[in-house]
């Protein structure tokens, strides 16, 4: 974000529910170490609640140092600045109202996330900042 208004799909109010790579990883591993008491079964690791596309966004400008500005755009408009057309299904599921249970996860595996979306936020920023990527 080079202090520039940067164009997003919708609205501000959109939910997002992620999970911090940590988090994920000490589930992968209570799975494993479950084996076949759990096989064939499937689980939600995500976070245990969810923010805001706008509360997203103003924490990553925060992290920068940036000022730049959001416009949201409706969904359509938003679709014909999309470079491969693969990306309106992930256009669509960021869009869809989804609020994630993760309590079979926490049931079976002892899942308990430690991380909020936004503090995963911030070790995925500064990893990326680390490796050069922003």
């Amino acid at each position: 974000m080079a202090n520039k208004q940067i164009d997003l799909p919708e609205s501000p109010s959109i939910l997002l529910q992620s999970g911090c790579n940590e988090d994920l990883a000490s589930a992968f591993v209570a799975a494993v170490e479950k084996g076949s008491e759990i096989a064939g079964r499937a689980y939600i690791l995500s976070s245990k609640r969810a923010v805001t596309f706008g509360q997203f966004f103003e924490f990553v400008k925060e992290h920068l140092g940036s000022s730049s500005e959001a416009r949201y755009l409706p969904r359509g408009e938003f679709v014909k600045r999309l470079a491969d057309e693969s990306a309106v299904y992930w256009l669509d599921f960021l869009l869809a109202p989804t609020i994630f249970d993760i309590s079979s996860a926490e049931n079976d595996l002892g899942y308990s996330p430690e991380y909020t979306i936004l503090q995963g936020l911030h070790e995925a920023l500064l990893w990326c900042q680390e490796e050069g990527l922003l």
